[in-house]
C-alpha cells in the first residue's frame, strides 16, 4: 500500500492507494476555527492512543471509537488555539526535562525509550511534538479549569463518612486474579490475540469448564499462578491496587469473576472470595482518596463544560454524518 500526503496546498488531501488502483480520498469530518480535520488525522489519533485497545476490550464498536478520536481531536485544536490566545507556550528545554523524568522515573536508559517510542508507532520527533502538544493542553486547563476547582472539607467528609461506614471501617476483600502480561514490545495485533486469548478463558470458568484455581495455574503469568491466583487480602484506603483494578474488585460481589480488566502490567481476570469490614488503615489517606476522586469528577464535568464554550467561541463544523457529533 502507498500512501501520498498532499500537506501544503490549498486542499488537504490524504490518498491510499491499494493493489487494485481503487483511490481513496480522504474526507474532511469537521473543521475547528477553520482549520480541517480529515478522516486520516483521526484514524492516525485512534492509532496513537490506546482508544483502540479500549474498543477492543470493552466491545466499542469502530464507529464509537472514530467519535472519541474525533472528539479528543477538536478539543485539542481548541485548546491550542485558546494557548494561542492566551501566550501559553512551552519550550523545547521544558518537553526535554519532561522526558527525562519519563526516562528516569521508568528507570529507561535512552536505548529503552527509543525502542519504547518505536514500538508506540512513533519517530523521536514526533513523540518530541506530541509530548509538547500534551504539556500546552495541560497548561490550558490548569490555568482555566482545574487552578479553579474547590472541593470543600465538609463535603468531602460527607462522602467519607458514607463511603466508609461511618468514617469508621472499611471493606476488606480477599482477592484472585489470573494476569496476561504485555510485553514491552507490542503490535495492536499482538494485544488483541492476547486479549482475545483472556476473554476465552473468562468464558471458559464462567461456564464451569474449568476452576479458576485451574485457570490460574495453566495461564496466569506472576508468582501467584501456583496458588490458583490468590494475592491476598486488599483494602481501599491503602491505595495497594492500580486504580484501574481498584475501580472493579471492590464492587465484585463473593464469588463473582470480573470481565477482562486492562492495566499498565496487561490483562487481568479477578475474583473477590470473601469481603469483611475491619477498621479503617490509614483515615487521612481514605479522606486524601476521596478528596482526590471528588476532584476528579468535578474537574472532567468542568473541562467538559470548558471545551463547549470553546466551540461557541472558535467556531466548529462538522461534515457529513451527524454521528460523528461527541460530546
Amino acid at each position: 500500500m502507498k500512501k501520498v500526503f498532499l500537506l501544503f496546498g490549498v486542499l488537504l488531501v490524504s490518498q491510499e492507494v491499494w493493489a487494485d488502483d481503487v483511490v481513496l480520498i480522504d474526507k474532511v469530518v469537521a473543521t475547528v476555527g477553520g482549520e480541517a480535520i480529515t478522516t486520516f488525522d483521526v484514524r492516525k489519533r485512534m492509532k496513537e492512543t490506546q482508544d483502540q485497545v479500549m474498543a477492543l476490550l470493552y466491545g466499542e464498536d469502530v464507529q464509537k471509537g472514530f467519535r472519541q478520536a474525533l472528539d479528543s481531536l477538536i478539543a485539542e485544536k481548541l485548546l491550542l488555539l485558546e494557548a494561542k490566545k492566551l501566550e501559553i507556550e512551552v519550550s523545547d528545554q521544558e518537553v526535554k526535562e519532561s522526558l527525562e523524568e519519563v526516562k528516569k522515573e521508568s528507570n529507561w536508559s535512552e536505548e529503552d525509550f527509543e525502542r519504547v517510542i518505536q514500538a508506540l508507532g512513533f519517530t523521536k520527533k514526533q513523540y518530541f511534538e506530541m509530548r509538547k502538544t500534551q504539556m500546552l493542553v495541560q497548561r490550558v486547563l490548569q490555568l482555566k479549569v482545574y487552578s479553579k476547582i474547590r472541593v470543600g472539607d465538609r463535603e468531602v467528609e460527607e462522602a467519607f463518612q458514607k463511603e466508609f461506614f461511618g468514617g469508621e471501617k472499611e471493606d476488606e476483600i480477599h482477592l484472585w486474579h489470573i494476569v496476561f502480561r504485555v510485553g514491552e514490545e507490542v503490535t495492536i495485533e499482538e494485544l488483541q490475540r492476547l486479549l482475545e486469548k483472556a476473554k476465552e478463558v473468562r468464558e471458559s470458568i464462567v461456564r464451569g469448564e474449568m476452576t479458576f484455581e485451574e485457570a490460574a495455574k495453566r495461564f496466569s503469568e506472576d508468582g501467584s499462578a501456583e496458588r490458583g491466583g490468590e494475592i491476598g487480602f486488599f483494602v481501599k484506603s491503602r491505595n495497594d491496587l492500580h486504580p484501574s483494578i481498584s475501580n472493579v474488585v471492590f464492587r465484585l460481589k463473593d464469588g463473582e469473576v470480573s470481565q477482562v480488566v486492562q492495566s499498565p502490567v496487561g490483562f487481568h481476570i479477578f475474583r473477590v472470595t470473601e469481603r469483611r469490614l475491619v477498621p479503617i488503615a490509614d483515615k487521612e489517606e481514605a479522606k486524601a482518596m476521596v478528596r482526590y476522586r471528588l476532584t476528579e469528577e468535578v474537574f472532567q464535568r468542568e473541562v467538559v463544560a470548558y471545551i463547549a464554550d470553546l466551540k461557541s467561541k472558535y467556531g466548529v463544523e462538522y461534515k457529513g454524518d451527524e454521528s460523528a457529533r461527541g460530546f
